[in-house]
């Protein structure tokens, strides 16, 4: 969903890189001139994106959790910086 929307905002020029997901590349992308079909594409996927986002962020949080109570992971956290 996410690599389908990105696809969409560099067809038109606008590359963000991750910071197409902040508010600002929200907005630059929701005011892209697309065609009627690209246009109701990226409709229903920033739908798709807003309703899974908040299950997402649950389980992200209850993985991290679990991780930091492990050495093994709290080192490659370490890594990731």
């Amino acid at each position: 969903m996410r690599n389908q929307l990105h696809f969409l905002a560099m067809s038109q020029g606008l590359c963000r890189k991750a910071k197409l997901w902040s508010a600002k590349g929200r907005t630059e992308l929701e005011a892209l001139s697309l065609g009627h079909w690209a246009s109701e594409r990226r409709q229903e996927l920033l739908e798709l994106l807003d309703r899974l986002a908040p299950g997402l962020e649950e389980l992200n949080e209850a993985v991290r959790v679990q991780a930091e109570q492990r050495a093994d992971c709290r080192e490659l956290m370490k890594l990731k910086g």
